[in-house]
């Protein structure tokens, strides 16, 4: 007859297990592996091009509207700008929760309802979602053996770029060394006045002829009938017979004195690798893009066009794919950890158990897969995509779970039959569920951080959802496994057990003399541990604050600046003998340039186990660049970047204050470097017309600035539409070379008195403007960056506050410095209080369980020492004080506190209300040594594999790992040391309202 219940039926158990690991399996297989991009960057960028216009009117026309129209969509938060010559960049950032499908609808039609309001020169918007502050996920070069530099740039342009920007998870997509397809019609000014036309009539002309336009439907015999008038010229060649009307009154063919030229525009940033020159496409993730799952798509994507097309990709720089390769590390760290807490867990049970200890030892090490496996599934349901944070508190809570399933298994060993078994779950579930009730408590406060460091609330649900299904595990599966087939009663036979052997006789010296120090000079050990308490809270106030975080990967970007108006083709060959000057350093693995107008940027990859990031940053620095300097954004592991800012109505004004700041703050003797954000545009050639003379000539100023336009720029005069898409038209003046000043005030404009030159009834003169104006919060700024070592920001703002302080501004202007960093840093002080919240709330855990208020103040003695162990390494070590060790800090608060709540269990066991004498501390000490060796021993085998994961982007992994163990470890010695040590000193802490065994956790006793 079976007995004992659900204990008594091994085979259902087994059969529930089956069941739990196959369905587990069945949703691991569909689970989403690896980490997201952080939503904390995701944003919506739009960008406008407008050829030939400069920054000033690229902010009126277009970045302004264009922020007024995002700023007003549902759930937009931010909006900031960036208007350069030819270029509005406009950036919008949506509040947390809100829908990105109906965000990105809100952007979209933002930005198509003030697009239909811009000229037909104006580019169509550029949609993209953006993670900001991170550079190219995916950047590669692109070459072809069987098509034209113009077919290879079209080819990018129409069929690359849309394809890559289609990929889900895909953000803004840049291509270098390309340019738009166009159709260039050259006008020769001579002849073209001698026929009485000039580039602006031709413009208007073609852009009336050269289009395609629904004109309504017909009814006949019952059917609708659409009417289209297709007046599209074919091509270039149908271009040169079209008939333009001249002043003569006979048409004249367009080919009689214009040249027409099909090609491509030329570039606006021109590429090199490696020294020379490619072209190259960059790939920006999209908001909270999954980055190896984009680098796999990509690679697909690339594949599939390479074949199709001809051409080759060389990749320069996948970020996605050295994040999977991070990832891959910390799956099999997570691995390595499990088998470690397994090992242990093998070779801390089933010795000396009245039942076999193979089948004892069997059932315990199952508990670390079949916990590890549900654990994942069930957060994989939830929703959390398992990444490295989830990892990661999957192997931290696995060591500290499992102590339930080592404690369950000794006590389920010795007992000699099911309803032995029964008696002793009852005693010990009560223990259990304290136990991961205090580790679930601590959790809450740690969730409510993932606004200081994205990952923690993953951690946090990861340790949780360990916990409980070790519990559930431990109580519900492990006694019948254990039970089942044992006799009906048989608890006579527990007296013939022979009891567990003990360690050696050293270990039994030392334990006797601990209890002798502690019985005899309990100050001495407690002094200890206040002084020790002390110093860990110095190291951390000491420990420099961190409020970013450092992105190490194997790629270092430089920005360079050259003087105003340097022309890109000038910047390119710069940028060439830049890069051939550390080309041959050891290390690199290549070398991407991208020149712009007056500026250039180099991303150099190197290999990590040959170099690092200070060395290529230090080579970079160290190349002479003549007429420019060099500036390498980001933080380092030794230095930190400051942004100061600027705001106020006029940029000018905001640049000359920022001038004023630079000079100021350069004198403080932390800043080692500091760097002006803008820069004065070149000097432009500003025409002022004699308006008397324009009046005598019949001439508009407007036609003066239409004819100048035309004439030197060549603006867009309609978009023709074909069959392969549109391409941009352009009408120009035919002339040799690039525009020069004389080709401004030589322009022919058309007046009542024919073709008069531009200079013979204006004035010029030279005048620099800005390159760039940038806005933020609807403000124009100016902002400067310093560098400076590890440092407290709070520091750093109160010396450069004070240091321009004495610079006098204007009403409506402010300083102020970096507000990131200031709010994290706020942020960080969270921390503090969710670690105080965190040890309250397993404080009250302790004091409802035990009925004593004494009870806990005993438990959480050894935390403070505990803590301050990894406090005091990781001061000694130069670490900052970053987001990540502040939570790993709150995270295992809740973890060290096991190895003192085991002591306090057994003298509260002992019963005793005197001063626990020599005799008694070390029968306590012997009766918990071996679980607390346990509980601890499996935390530390859990978390060591993570110490050793090399890459940046496991820094949260590697802080709580290296936390959990030094601070589990030292809450093992301070178990040993300030529980006895309080018990001989202050017997009332360990005696509660109710005097009853603590239903805290047990081991065996011995």
């Amino acid at each position: 007859m079976r007995t004992g219940g659900w204990y008594g039926c091994p085979v259902a158990a087994a059969c529930v297990v089956l069941a739990a690991v196959a369905g587990a399996a069945g949703l691991l297989v569909g689970a989403e592996y690896g980490p997201r991009e952080t939503q904390a960057r995701s944003a919506f960028a739009v960008t406008l091009r407008h050829y030939g216009v400069d920054a000033r009117e690229i902010e009126r026309s277009l970045a302004i509207p264009l922020e007024d129209a995002l700023a007003s969509a549902p759930g937009a938060c931010g909006v900031s700008s960036s208007s350069e010559y030819g270029k509005a960049r406009v950036v919008v950032h949506f509040s947390t929760g809100t829908d990105s499908g109906s965000a990105c609808e809100s952007v979209r039609d933002a930005a198509e309802r003030i697009y239909q309001t811009l000229p037909s020169s104006v580019q169509r918007p550029e949609l993209g979602s953006t993670s900001e502050g991170r550079g190219p996920v995916w950047v590669a070069a692109v070459y072809s053996g069987s098509h034209s530099i113009t077919e290879l740039g079209s080819l990018l342009e129409r069929t690359v770029k849309p394809a890559l920007e289609k990929i889900a998870g895909a953000g803004e997509v840049e291509l270098a060394g390309s340019g738009l397809p166009e159709v260039m019609v050259e006008v020769d000014q001579s002849a073209a006045a001698l026929l009485g036309v000039d580039a602006g009539e031709v413009a208007r002309f073609l852009a009336m002829n050269d289009a395609l336009m629904p004109a309504g439907i017909l009814r006949s015999d019952g059917r609708q009938i659409v009417v289209v008038a297709d007046g599209r010229y074919s091509g270039a060649s149908t271009l040169r017979n079209a008939l333009i009307p001249s002043s003569s009154g006979q048409p004249v063919t367009l080919g009689s004195f214009c040249s027409i030229i099909e090609g491509h525009r030329k570039p606006e940033t021109l590429s090199r690798v490696n020294g020379q020159p490619a072209m190259t496409v960059a790939v920006n993730p999209g908001g909270g893009a999954n980055l190896p799952a984009l680098s796999r798509a990509i690679a697909y994507e690339v594949e599939s066009l390479a074949t199709a097309h001809g051409i080759r990709f060389e990749v320069l720089s996948d970020v996605g794919a050295e994040v999977a390769r991070s990832f891959g590390s910390t799956i099999s760290a997570t691995f390595q950890g499990a088998l470690a807490v397994a090992v242990a867990t093998a070779l801390l049970v089933g010795s000396g158990s009245l039942r076999s200890g193979n089948r004892v030892r069997f059932v315990a090490m199952a508990a670390v897969p079949v916990v590890l496996v549900v654990s994942a599934a069930l957060l994989s349901a939830l929703g959390f995509g398992l990444d490295r944070h989830v990892l990661a508190g999957l192997a931290v809570g696995l060591g500290v779970s499992v102590d339930a399933a080592i404690l369950a298994a000794e006590r389920l060993g010795n007992a000699a039959s099911v309803r032995g078994g029964v008696r002793a779950m009852r005693e010990l579930a009560p223990s259990l569920a304290s136990g991961s009730a205090t580790t679930l408590v601590v959790l809450v406060p740690l969730a409510g951080l993932d606004f200081l460091s994205e990952g923690v609330a993953r951690v946090a649900a990861a340790i949780a959802a360990v916990c409980i299904v070790s519990f559930l595990y431990t109580v519900l599966i492990m006694p019948p496994l254990m039970l089942g087939g044992s006799p009906g009663n048989n608890d006579a036979c527990v007296q013939g057990v022979s009891r567990r052997k003990r360690g050696r006789r050293r270990l039994h010296r030392l334990l006797a003399l601990n209890a002798l120090l502690c019985g005899r000079k309990p100050r001495i050990p407690l002094v200890a541990a206040v002084i020790l308490s002390i110093a860990g809270f110095v190291s951390v106030l000491s420990m420099p604050l961190e409020t970013r975080v450092v992105e190490e990967e194997n790629i270092v970007y430089a920005q360079l600046e050259f003087e105003p108006g340097s022309a890109a083709s000038s910047v390119d060959l710069r940028l060439a003998d830049y890069a051939e000057a550390i080309l041959a350093r050891a290390g690199l693995k290549s070398i991407q340039s991208t020149a712009r107008r007056g500026s250039g940027s180099v991303a150099v990859s190197f290999d990590a186990t040959k170099t690092d990031r200070d060395q290529i940053a230090a080579a970079l620095r160290g190349v002479p660049l003549s007429s420019g300097f060099v500036w390498i954004p980001g933080s380092s592991k030794g230095e930190r970047s400051w942004e100061l800012v600027v705001s106020g109505d006029d940029d000018a004004s905001c640049r000359n204050l920022c001038s004023l700041a630079a000079q100021a703050v350069s004198a403080l003797p932390f800043i080692v470097e500091t760097v002006l954000n803008y820069k004065d545009g070149p000097p432009d050639l500003i025409l002022h017309p004699d308006r008397n003379r324009a009046a005598s000539l019949a001439l508009g100023f407007s036609s003066l600035a239409t004819a100048l336009r035309t004439s030197i720029h060549g603006p867009v005069a309609y978009k023709r539409l074909g069959d392969d898409g549109e391409t941009d038209v352009r009408v120009t003046v035919q002339r040799s070379g690039f525009p020069e000043s004389s080709d401004a005030l030589s322009t022919l404009v058309l007046s009542s008195q024919g073709g008069v030159q531009v200079a013979s009834f204006t004035q010029a003169e030279r005048r620099a403007d800005a390159s760039r104006i940038n806005r933020r919060d609807r403000q124009r700024v100016a902002s400067l960056t310093m560098r400076s070592g590890p440092i407290d920001p709070r520091a750093v703002r109160a010396a450069v506050l004070a240091a321009v302080s004495g610079i006098e501004l204007p009403p409506g202007y402010t300083f102020e410095f970096d507000r990131e960093a200031i709010e994290a840093a706020s942020r960080l002080r969270g921390a503090g209080w969710s670690f105080l919240l965190a040890a309250a709330f397993a404080c009250m855990v302790v004091a409802a369980v035990t009925e004593s208020f004494g009870a806990p103040v005993a438990v959480f003695s050894a935390l403070p020492p505990s803590l301050a162990v990894p406090a005091l390494l990781l001061a000694a070590s130069g670490a900052a004080m970053d987001a990540t060790v502040a939570c790993a800090f709150v995270a295992v608060s809740g973890m060290v506190v096991n190895a003192s709540v085991l002591t306090v269990d057994e003298r509260r066991h002992q019963g005793a209300r005197s001063p626990a004498t020599v005799y008694d501390l070390y029968s306590l000490m012997r009766a918990r040594f071996g679980a607390l060796a346990a509980t601890s021993g499996t935390t530390v085998a859990g978390a060591l594999p993570f110490l050793f994961l090399a890459d940046s982007g496991s820094s949260m992994v590697r802080s709580l790992a290296f936390v959990s163990a030094a601070g589990t470890a030292a809450s093992f010695l301070m178990a040993l040391v300030i529980i006895p040590a309080l018990a001989s000193i202050a017997p009332a802490l360990f005696h509660g309202c109710v005097h009853s065994e603590c239903p805290s956790r047990k081991g065996s006793q011995t």
